[in-house]
């Protein structure tokens, strides 16, 4: 008996930073404009409409492998993942496919291995803060994150481009505006969602939801816990809504 109750005790220990962090994320409002991807995404909302689990890759560097958070189960697709339903709608399996330190042309080099072979209905790039940091200019990226696209389109995949987290080291860097203006014109010029992220944590800190300390580590650059949960957060009810833009009834209800 004793043993079944320490059993429960570690069980419910385990869940409670998780319960925590996703009760913290009350704390990050997000306007609806800044939610909105710019596309739909009809492969996703095809495979709900089928009652079918979706696919989804994480393409990414550190933030998305999760560096800066206290552990893995934390990182922005682990997070994302356990909220999808609530969401999102359906199931969905994600594979984090994110490796620190690479910028736009490693990850074109996996992107085969990595994204296209899984066969995934929905790609999440999250990219352009390494080719910001390590550049003096960035538009050679441009060429790079077009071609990308390109593979991952012609495999008939959803696509949303992640840009920069808005932190300290990013802001120092000139180069960070340059590179959002490359990510938001490719966007439209592709037509793949895009998420914010830049816009969206400037947001918190601005209606003051969160403070910089709040979702960034001490280096100034990665998230933490509570910044990748709100960012997990603000992208599920992104591709909510694009999922209600492509216009497919889905056969599935979302969580309350």
């Amino acid at each position: 008996m004793r043993s079944i109750v320490v059993a429960i005790l570690l069980a419910l220990l385990a869940a409670a930073p998780q319960t925590a962090v996703a009760g913290a994320t009350d704390r990050c409002v997000t306007s609806a404009k800044l939610i909105d991807l710019g596309q739909p995404l009809p492969r996703v909302a095809a495979r709900l409409a089928r009652r079918e689990t979706v696919t989804v890759v994480a393409l990414g560097s550190s933030s998305t492998g999760g560096a800066g958070a206290s552990d893995p189960a934390y990182s922005y697709p682990a997070q994302l993942g356990r909220r999808w339903t609530q969401l999102v709608g359906g199931d969905a399996v994600i594979h984090n496919r994110g490796i620190n330190g690479q910028d736009v042309i490693q990850m074109n080099q996996r992107l085969h291995a990595d994204a296209v072979d899984l066969k995934p209905d929905l790609v999440l790039w999250q990219l352009g803060t390494n080719a910001v940091l390590r550049s003096q200019g960035v538009e050679v990226y441009r060429a790079h994150i077009r071609q990308g696209i390109a593979t991952l389109q012609a495999a008939g995949i959803d696509v949303v481009l992640i840009d920069l987290q808005y932190a300290p080291k990013v802001l120092q860097d000139p180069d960070h505006k340059a590179m959002q203006k490359i990510l938001a014109e490719l966007a439209a010029e592709t037509k793949v969602g895009l998420f914010r992220r830049f816009d969206i944590m400037r947001g918190w800190l601005r209606n003051g939801s969160l403070q910089m300390a709040d979702m960034v580590t001490p280096d100034g650059l990665h998230m933490n816990d509570l910044g990748y949960a709100c960012w997990a957060a603000a992208l599920g009810q992104s591709l909510g809504r694009a999922v209600d833009r492509a216009g497919i009834k889905a056969a599935v209800s979302r969580g309350n």
